[in-house]
């Protein structure tokens, strides 16, 4: 019976030390911080807004991906 020997792993290349540097605060906004910066300016006197006024402010070139983006961002925060 003819077994075949395993392969030793391929010599590792060894780099110098570096740093990664951290940066300060998050990193990027995100969808839930732009709703949460426009929400007082959009809702009305009952405490309501309108979904298609939120989308035409965050979303005024009506790009498919960025208004998906809001409404899963908008779902999450209601539940």
């Amino acid at each position: 019976m003819e077994v075949r020997v395993p392969q030793a792993k391929p010599l590792l290349v060894r780099l110098s030390p570096f740093r990664l540097n951290i940066r300060p605060g998050r990193s990027a906004r995100t969808v839930r911080d732009e709703i949460l910066a426009v929400l007082p300016e959009l809702i009305d006197e009952h405490g309501e807004l309108m979904m298609c006024d939120l989308l035409s402010r965050l979303n005024p070139e009506g790009d498919n991906r960025r208004r998906w983006a809001v409404e899963k961002a908008v779902w999450r925060m209601a539940n």
